[in-house]
């Protein structure tokens, strides 16, 4: 790789391995006539090199700049993808029709993975999210005031009945629930 680096900072500071994750998911077994040897080799380096980035990860916890992002991440897994599934989860849904006009549920929020990035993306008003650990809520709100992003108004909420409760008669145009375990 030239000059690029396999770890670059974001503009808040935060590393990102998006370019050694693309490094270490394109280093596939070759399917062109090479042996049965270098094939498994080739598994084998790959298997290391993932092994070595959950390892580097797993030091982001001692490490003062990187310690809340650890942290973050380890609410909702898979370390080291805070960034990547942010962007993916908003792509998919506009590419389903997500609008900035549009209101959407985010069941399961925790710390707000998705969340911000809906947040910033719908109007005022246009996103709630509801968790059972009222920990990751407390999380969430403050993500939105570190994210200067309150007056977005969006709705955080403990919830043990799905909203059920807390939400009443509301309505909305997309209900979202990405990594949420019975």
């Amino acid at each position: 790789m030239k000059e690029d680096r396999l770890l670059q900072k974001l503009p808040d500071g935060t590393l990102d391995f998006e370019h050694f994750d693309k490094f270490v998911h394109e280093m596939r077994p070759i399917q062109v006539s090479v042996s049965a040897a270098a094939r498994r080799f080739a598994h084998r380096l790959r298997r290391r090199l993932m092994r070595a980035r959950r390892e580097l990860y797993s030091l982001r916890a001692f490490v003062p700049g990187l310690r809340e992002q650890h942290r973050l991440e380890v609410m909702v897994g898979p370390l080291g993808y805070w960034n990547q599934l942010r962007r993916y989860h908003l792509r998919l849904l506009c590419a389903n029709g997500l609008r900035p006009g549009h209101t959407l549920l985010d069941i399961g929020c925790g710390p707000l993975q998705g969340g911000i990035t809906f947040i910033r993306y719908l109007n005022r008003g246009g996103y709630t999210g509801i968790d059972i650990d009222p920990v990751r809520v407390d999380t969430a709100r403050s993500q939105i005031a570190q994210h200067k992003l309150a007056g977005k108004e969006p709705r955080v909420f403990v919830s043990s009945s799905f909203g059920d409760d807390e939400l009443e008669d509301s309505t909305f145009d997309y209900v979202w629930a990405s990594q949420v375990l019975p």
